[in-house]
């Protein structure tokens, strides 16, 4: 959840972000899980059935263009958790 808040505020890893336009939601969590030393499954598991995906606190738009349109943050949970 931290990479989210950051990558939600900090410009710079937004644009990183921008540069997977176009790619696919399995290709985009198979990146993620290596920057974050997870293992996919379980990044796949917390995005989508675990408590992050099942409380609403982080949504997966799989119809976004790229990352940050893919990944989102429950309305002003970046300033509360910043």
């Amino acid at each position: 959840m931290a990479f989210i808040v950051l990558f939600q505020t900090q410009t710079c890893l937004t644009e990183c972000g921008d540069l997977l336009e176009g790619m696919p939601l399995s290709a985009a969590e198979e990146i993620l899980s290596k920057v974050l030393g997870l293992d996919r499954t379980d990044l796949h598991n917390s995005l989508n059935d675990g408590t992050l995906g099942s409380s609403g606190i982080v949504r997966l738009n799989r119809a976004g263009s790229d990352l940050s349109d893919m990944l989102s943050l429950l309305d002003g949970m970046d300033t509360h958790l910043l």
